[in-house]
């Protein structure tokens, strides 16, 4: 818990306080509680309490897996025991700041999940990065190649010391498959992430110039099934998804030569499809 978070559940300060403090600390190298005490809106003895509470607070959730795990869905949903047995496949690993932890294209090998810390996710080609997004404590990374079974789709970098629990991939498929109700969750967050990859891949320059090529040349008729065709099937995987991201529709309609209706499609089946 961030120290501007205490001050304000424990009464000390508003929270419109800790976002004027929060702008000025954007232009400085001061931290949260410097800047409140030398305004005046907390003493020394406040900003000092505090952060004995925030540091035995951290301590206690360092070195007790389980009050973490129970705190993060979708490990939230098991059961103490549950919780125990998952906790001890895992492992504290601390980061420096610049670590990749995750390189894109290669086979992946472990599950992460965010203790303390930032990391930044990109897509790399031709020297050119760009940055789908940051995650933060309580977010996980590394469950994509994992489930899937195939290449990591971007690169993860710490961008400032970083403390994750760590799973290996034979521990975390055991216990997606041991708790059924982990599907749901991952399956949205796996659509999730793969949008915003996605997204690149349809940019005039993609981002990913493994999948790129796989994307250009194969056709829409190679992804049909008898219960879900969509478009034409000369069109491209690339056109298709296109007309569903840039329009923001769920589903495409499918038609056939004579343009009448055979079916409908929507980006889940797309982007499982090109997986």
């Amino acid at each position: 818990m961030r120290v501007g978070e205490i001050l304000i559940k424990q009464g000390h300060v508003s929270e419109e306080a800790v976002e004027a403090a929060l702008t000025i600390q954007t232009t400085s190298r001061k931290k949260l509680g410097e800047i409140l005490r030398e305004q005046n809106v907390i003493s020394d003895t406040i900003l000092e309490d505090v952060l004995t509470f925030q540091k035995n607070l951290e301590k206690e959730r360092y070195e007790n897996k389980p009050s973490f795990l129970k705190q993060i869905p979708p490990f939230s949903s098991l059961n103490d025991i549950e919780i125990d047995d998952v906790s001890a496949t895992m492992e504290w690993k601390d980061f420096s700041p610049g670590e990749v932890l995750i390189r894109q294209g290669v086979p992946g090998v472990q599950f992460f999940l965010i203790k303390r810390g930032l990391v930044k996710a990109f897509l790399e080609e031709d020297g050119k990065e760009t940055v789908l997004g940051f995650l933060g404590e309580g977010e996980c990374f590394g469950e994509i190649s994992l489930l899937t079974l195939g290449p990591t789709t971007a690169n993860v970098q710490t961008v400032e010391h970083t403390l994750c629990l760590v799973q290996n991939k034979e521990n975390f498929l055991a216990m997606t498959r041991r708790y059924p109700s982990f599907y749901p969750f991952f399956n949205q967050l796996l659509t999730q992430r793969l949008r915003s990859v996605y997204k690149e891949l349809l940019s005039e320059n993609p981002g990913i110039g493994q999948v790129e090529p796989y994307l250009y040349r194969k056709q829409v008729q190679d992804m049909i099934s008898p219960s879900q065709p969509f478009c034409r099937g000369e069109h491209t995987i690339q056109e298709a998804a296109r007309e569903i991201v840039e329009k923001g529709w769920s589903t495409i309609v499918v038609v056939d030569d004579q343009k009448k209706p055979k079916g409908v499609l929507g980006l889940q089946e797309v982007v499982r499809s090109v997986l």
